[in-house]
C-alpha cells in the first residue's frame, strides 16, 4: 500500500494491471450474430480473446411493414433534404476547400 497526500492507495495484484492494459487496449467493436436456438453464431469471423466481457442485445423480430416503414420515413427524409427546390451549389461558394477532394 502507499500513501497519496492523506489517502491509502492499494495496489492490486499484477494480474489485474495485465488485464487492465489487454482490456483498455482491445477496441469495442459490434459484431453481427444470430441465435440458432442453442448458440449464437457471430455472422463474419472475429476472433474474440478468452474471458472477454461481452454485451450482448437482443433485438426484435424485423417484419416487413417495419422495414418498409422504414424505407418510406428515410426516403422522406432524403426528400425533404435534397428535393427539387434545393439549389446546386458551385465549388466556388466553399469558403474553406477540403484539400483531399478532386474538383470536377
Amino acid at each position: 500500500m502507499s500513501a497519496v497526500h492523506g489517502f491509502v492507495l492499494t495496489v492490486p495484484p499484477l494480474d489485474f494491471w495485465a488485464l487492465a492494459v489487454t482490456f483498455f487496449s482491445m477496441k469495442t467493436v459490434t459484431l453481427s450474430a444470430v441465435f440458432d436456438g442453442t448458440h449464437i453464431r457471430l455472422e463474419e469471423p472475429y476472433v474474440i480473446p478468452p474471458q472477454a466481457r461481452l454485451l450482448v442485445t437482443v433485438l426484435p423480430p424485423e417484419s416487413e411493414a417495419d422495414r418498409a416503414a422504414f424505407l418510406r420515413l428515410a426516403a422522406q427524409g432524403l426528400a425533404r433534404a435534397y428535393g427539387d427546390a434545393e439549389p446546386d451549389y458551385s465549388h466556388r461558394v466553399v469558403e474553406e476547400p477540403n484539400a483531399r477532394y478532386e474538383v470536377r
